[in-house]
């Protein structure tokens, strides 16, 4: 039975998970880019982008995701051209002949990192030592990606991740004002995290309150058992140095530490939602002046232009629909 590989598409988000799980905050802004993915709010190059930097030196991951996304929407043709996929048996080939995972980091750092072909050439010698047939498939794959560029005098040799999602030997230039409507729906998405955040913290503090004022007042509180990882990272990032305090207190005085810390998660919920409201009317302008600018900025064909305003629509329409939920 052939073993279940790194980047098969049913692995991959529990990998994500697994190597995230001491901060979520990852997994869930990964889970929400998916999202708009998935909605069409996002387009192939956008999402890589996005991804490249929140997995920002996990080098594996970034290029699982590319293999990924390829598996699961094989019909995206029109961006993975034969060279991308040709780019990704050979990494995989790699991979499964070093059959080590720290090696092949190494590996795919040397193409991350590295401009020139002889540069990464040197840099993964020492991995390839007994796998001459790696030299060979390497030297011929990165002559194929010289000549490839070798048409555009303007193009150079710089991340291998991003040679291989060239599109008709150019890289399409971000839209900047896409751009600006998606930094703008980024920072409404920060907010709805942190509110879940404060929330859900808020709720568990006023949970504890109830309950200790039903039990002996004189058992001390644990506060790692009593709270999840959420709400106890919340709780560090609040209140900082004074974090090991609160813990001493709810040891000590329950009822009274409880009840601090009611006031506290109450306190900074309001200070949030009232923030959230105050940024509303930014993030609405901010985005209906960019909108129209986006549609318009680079001239595109026919069948192009109506696929970017059938996405656009669909952006513009969801960020208002989430803009007019007010949190109670």
């Amino acid at each position: 039975m052939k073993s279940k590989n790194f980047y098969e598409t049913d692995s991959f988000t529990s990998k994500v998970k697994e190597r995230f799980h001491d901060q979520t905050h990852i997994y869930y802004r990964f889970h929400f880019l998916m999202q708009n993915f998935y909605e069409q709010r996002l387009n192939t190059e956008t999402i890589i982008s996005n991804v490249e930097h929140l997995f920002n030196g996990h080098s594996d991951l970034i290029l699982g995701f590319k293999y990924f996304i390829q598996v699961k929407f094989e019909g995206m043709d029109e961006f993975f051209d034969q060279a991308t996929k040709v780019s990704i048996e050979f990494i995989n080939k790699v991979r499964n002949t070093l059959q080590n995972d720290q090696k092949f980091k190494v590996f795919v750092d040397a193409l991350n990192h590295f401009d020139e072909p002889d540069d990464i050439e040197k840099a993964v010698s020492v991995l390839f030592k007994n796998y001459p047939e790696l030299e060979i498939e390497l030297s011929k794959f990165l002559a194929d990606i010289v000549e490839s560029k070798s048409g555009n005098k303007d193009a150079d040799f710089t991340s291998f991740f991003a040679k291989s999602f060239i599109h008709g030997g150019e890289i399409r230039k971000k839209n900047p004002y896409e751009k600006i409507m998606f930094e703008c729906e980024d920072e409404m998405y920060e907010h709805d995290m942190k509110l879940h955040s404060v929330e859900s913290a808020k709720n568990a503090a006023l949970e504890l309150e109830n309950q200790v004022s039903m039990e002996n007042p004189n058992e001390g509180i644990n506060i790692e058992e009593r709270f999840s990882a959420l709400n106890l990272r919340h709780f560090k990032v609040f209140y900082g140095d004074k974090y090991p305090l609160v813990k001493k207190m709810l040891k000590k005085k329950p009822e009274v530490a409880s009840g601090l810390l009611v006031r506290d998660m109450e306190e900074e919920h309001k200070k949030c939602l009232d923030l959230y409201k105050e940024s509303k009317s930014r993030w609405a302008k901010t985005f209906k002046d960019n909108h129209e600018k986006a549609l318009n900025h680079q001239p595109m064909s026919r069948r192009e232009t109506g696929r970017a305003r059938g996405r656009m629509r669909t952006v513009y329409s969801n960020f208002f629909n989430r803009l007019r939920k007010d949190r109670q």
